[in-house]
């Protein structure tokens, strides 16, 4: 009978206690190794992140960073708006909204302001971006969708209050619109009302590729029904009820391969063929409020405390986690990206990126 090291089944008690406790600085079995990192002046509270070079808000100030020279590309004083929806990169391009302007900007610092609707105020946040298209919620509970490239207004909607997410699909031109009771399907090229679902919780639909998840309550205990249906036909794809940990709360969502993943007080996998749930990842004694990213053969994710934590996307297990400061539960902006030969995320006033290890005869390094 082959023995079992005492050290391999004390390995995964040591990090479940680790986990559940406040977690100690630096790395425990993370399987990345750490590049470099790059130093801002101020502290973070997000980062935008393109190919080559990434953009960074700190206090009423936009920073671009080369990430291959490390070097300033250049900086402008924007008070962005400071809940953290106002600040996003679409292909390479920079997407800043302040309350009273929305700036378009890319590497070189070639700016475009977004001519406005008269009627808009105040700017609420950025609901979506896409190469021509950007979706704007004003003051009033008005949603505005705008043409980037004519700098033109097509439509706009009164939501009143409730307002959730906005997705926009860009092979049919087709703009989800979804509030706390409802579900609504808009012409973008002129704003027309193409179908509706009442009755649906709207501020927890997710779309991806076509197919629209929604939840809704269970009569099972510590689940939720979730729903997958196709977007063009509203047809009904699959429905589960999708047993859940205790207490479980979703901050972010995310189409992983073919696994629709949640991030909360823990995480959650869901078949996107038959809705079946695949593995579940127990609380790590934080909130996991970041979007779920993929790099190599781990999904990464930001805690509340700013650790960044690898998980296996075939069981849910943590491989393992790196923190580099003591914040407590007063988070570094920002979120995890993955790069093409790594992940970035920040700290509070540095830029950090991780890259995959290196194999030599010795192994790993």
């Amino acid at each position: 009978m082959k023995k079992i090291s005492p050290a391999v089944l004390i390995l995964p008690i040591m990090l479940s206690c680790m986990l559940y406790s406040p977690l100690t600085l630096g790395e425990f079995d993370f399987p990345l190794n750490k590049a470099f990192t790059i130093p801002v002046d101020g502290n973070i509270i997000e980062i935008a992140v393109a190919d080559d070079w990434i953009a960074v808000h700190t206090y009423k100030k936009i920073t671009a960073i080369d990430m291959d020279t490390k070097e300033i590309l250049w900086s402008l004083d924007f008070p962005v708006i400071s809940w953290g929806e106002g600040f996003l990169m679409n292909n390479d391009v920079l997407i800043a909204a302040s309350p009273e302007q929305i700036m378009v900007m890319n590497k070189l610092g070639e700016k475009k302001e977004i001519n406005l609707h008269s009627d808009v105020k105040t700017i609420t946040r950025i609901l979506a971006v896409s190469s021509n298209y950007l979706f704007v919620l004003g003051g009033g509970w008005v949603v505005e969708a705008y043409d980037i490239s004519n700098n033109t207004m097509l439509w706009r909607l009164n939501v009143d209050r409730g307002m959730g997410k906005l997705f926009y699909d860009p092979l049919t031109n087709v703009a989800y619109v979804t509030t706390d009771d409802s579900l609504r399907a808009f012409d973008n090229s002129s704003g027309e009302l193409l179908w509706e679902m009442k009755g649906v919780s709207g501020q927890g639909i997710f779309f991806d590729r076509g197919v629209l998840y929604l939840p809704a309550a269970s009569n099972l205990e510590n689940a939720f029904r979730f729903t997958a249906i196709d977007a063009a036909s509203q047809e009904k794809l699959w429905e589960e009820d999708i047993v859940r940990p205790p207490n479980y709360k979703v901050f972010e969502e995310m189409i992983i391969d073919n696994l629709y993943i949640t991030s909360g007080n823990g995480m959650l996998a869901i078949d996107t063929t038959n809705g079946e749930r695949v593995w579940t990842t127990p609380s790590v004694g934080e909130e996991l409020y970041t979007v779920p990213i993929k790099f190599g053969e781990a999904i990464y994710v930001q805690g509340e405390t700013g650790a960044v934590y690898a998980i296996s996307p075939n069981d849910g297990t943590v491989i393992g986690y790196v923190r580099l400061e003591d914040i407590g539960f007063d988070s570094a902006g920002g979120g995890v990206y993955a790069l093409k030969d790594g992940i970035v995320f920040s700290t509070r006033n540095e830029i950090v990126v991780y890259k995959a290890k290196l194999w030599s005869i010795c192994g790993y390094i």
